[in-house]
């Protein structure tokens, strides 16, 4: 029989973890399941600030999904536009801004300002998709801008769009949940039963 720090070997070939390798492994197995925590979390907290944002705002900010590749390469389809209120201050040529669509006041587009024309005091917009050839067709009055995007999101978009369909939401809002808690659960449940084995311990050597 040999011996090692980390593993007694037998004759017959089985191998045994030494108590210091099986405390690695916990400590291991417990940052992991932090990680995922974490993780989890983030994800949740994220994903409902995002949804929110979508439908009513937050903060003065608004997020929008991506439908389509005109603005290629700032950012692609899926991605998340968090767009800002810019109060006062007017759009320059280089901003990317978010707007009704004039010709379609129910879809919101985001492209770059090309162009700012200035008319009687009154401020007007001509836009361009960086993936697009050509400037955009329409001049665009300042009170139709919702804002300037400040910072995109890749892909999360996609994530947004799934948990508005119910197995989506299932998928990426409950199971998750339901994983955290029974986890918490099940940790607590070994910290009592530690405690419990500890005080019968103190017991029996009183």
């Amino acid at each position: 029989m040999r011996f090692n720090r980390k593993y007694i070997y037998v004759d017959r070939g089985i191998d045994f973890f030494c108590p210091l390798s099986i405390r690695n492994m916990k400590r291991t197995s417990e940052l992991l399941k932090n990680i995922l925590f974490g993780f989890l979390i983030v994800v949740l907290l994220l994903s409902t600030l995002l949804m929110i944002s979508q439908k009513k705002g937050l903060f003065g900010f608004s997020s929008y999904t991506v439908l389509s590749g005109s603005m290629n390469p700032a950012f692609n389809t899926g991605d998340i536009v968090v767009v800002g209120k810019m109060g006062l201050i007017s759009p320059i040529i280089g901003d990317i801004i978010s707007f009704y669509n004039p010709g379609n006041s129910g879809k919101i587009i985001t492209h770059r300002v090309a162009k700012v024309i200035d008319q009687k005091g009154q401020k007007f917009f001509e836009t361009k998709g960086d993936a697009n050839k050509d400037i955009d067709k329409w001049t665009i009055p300042e009170h139709v801008i919702l804002g300037k995007v400040f910072f995109s999101i890749p892909k999360l978009g996609y994530l947004i769009s799934s948990t508005k369909t119910l197995p989506g939401f299932l998928l990426f809002i409950i199971l998750p949940g339901i994983a955290i808690i029974i986890s918490e659960i099940l940790s607590l449940s070994k910290y009592i039963t530690s405690l419990e084995k500890k005080a019968e311990h103190v017991e029996i050597k009183s």
